[in-house]
């Protein structure tokens, strides 16, 4: 009796020790091997804040690790992303930027009424850095300046009224387009109901064939949906502004132009990627839908199978 307990019991331990040993060397090797890291929920725009709930705490093997990517959450959140940053890459430094849409010195929050034509098609975003143009569509500005390269502050109503006498001895300035000031930033796109002007999110059919392609393709489709659906047309936008810059807006209403807010690229500053390796091309709309049949065709087949 007792040989046979003791061969249970040294059995039962051979065989918890192996299975410890197992675990502990399975454990020990994915650690050594893998990581954590943090990606995007899903595709993040340019000029976007990242906040907790658009990263993800991922395991990939260390071969997949870019050298200096960001593993702590404190480092990315509260940050814009400078250039899209698709559901598989990792938050590397460049792709963030520190600007703040908090006014700093003698900034100051300043509200303009617009509308879909002013705000570039309805392309502007909260976060953006866009142009402020003047445009003088009844009448030509007219700026006169005198022997010292001072301008001559006369009226809108001085100026066409004849009633100046002899100007010839300034130096005359026609203007129909003027650029007033440029790098502002755009705090708040909202609409009249006073909600915050975004991208429309996908539909859940739309959400749920997005789950059966790769997350390139996703990536594709978000890319090439950039801004194509926002949630709804611009009534108010918000810049951050100096007593200066907001002086030079006003001064250019007093000629009855028209206020216009022009975005360059929504992307962000690229100048980072120039010594990056190319990456194979993102497929296109056509060819992330093709993907999309596939693999429900696909489904479909294996289904008998499987039951079989």
């Amino acid at each position: 009796m007792n040989k046979w307990l003791a061969i249970t019991v040294g059995t039962l331990f051979i065989g918890a020790s192996s299975f410890g040993f197992y675990a502990f060397t399975s454990s020990y090797e994915q650690k050594m091997t893998t990581m954590t890291t943090y990606t995007p929920v899903k595709l993040i725009p340019a000029g976007e804040l990242i906040t907790r709930e658009m990263i993800q705490e991922v395991t990939i093997p260390k071969a997949k690790h870019f050298d200096g990517a960001l593993l702590e959450p404190e480092s990315i959140i509260g940050k814009r992303a400078l250039v899209p940053i698709g559901e598989q890459e990792e938050f590397l430094p460049w792709k963030l930027n520190e600007k703040k849409i908090v006014p700093t010195g003698d900034e100051q929050l300043i509200s303009f009424p617009i509308n879909f034509v002013e705000s570039a098609n309805n392309f502007i975003r909260r976060g953006d850095e866009v142009t402020i143009w003047a445009e003088y569509n009844r009448s030509p500005r007219i700026t006169y300046f005198d022997a010292n390269g001072q301008k001559v502050p006369f009226t809108f109503e001085e100026i066409h009224s004849n009633l100046l006498g002899d100007v010839s001895h300034y130096t005359k300035k026609v203007d129909y387009v003027e650029k007033l000031v440029e790098k502002v930033t755009v705090t708040n796109v909202k609409d009249n109901t006073g909600r915050e002007v975004r991208d429309q999110e996908a539909s859940t059919d739309t959400l749920n064939q997005l789950k059966r392609i790769t997350p390139v393709q996703r990536d594709s489709y978000y890319m090439e949906n950039f801004r194509m659906k926002p949630t709804g047309t611009p009534a108010n936008i918000t810049l951050m502004l100096t007593p200066e810059q907001y002086s030079k807006i006003v001064e250019a209403q007093t000629f009855q132009a028209t206020i216009k807010v022009g975005v360059g690229n929504p992307y962000g500053d690229l100048s980072n990627l120039a010594n990056l390796p190319v990456l194979n091309p993102i497929p296109s709309s056509q060819q992330t839908e093709k993907a999309v049949d596939k693999q429900a065709s696909n489904e479909k087949q294996q289904a008998p199978a499987e039951k079989k």
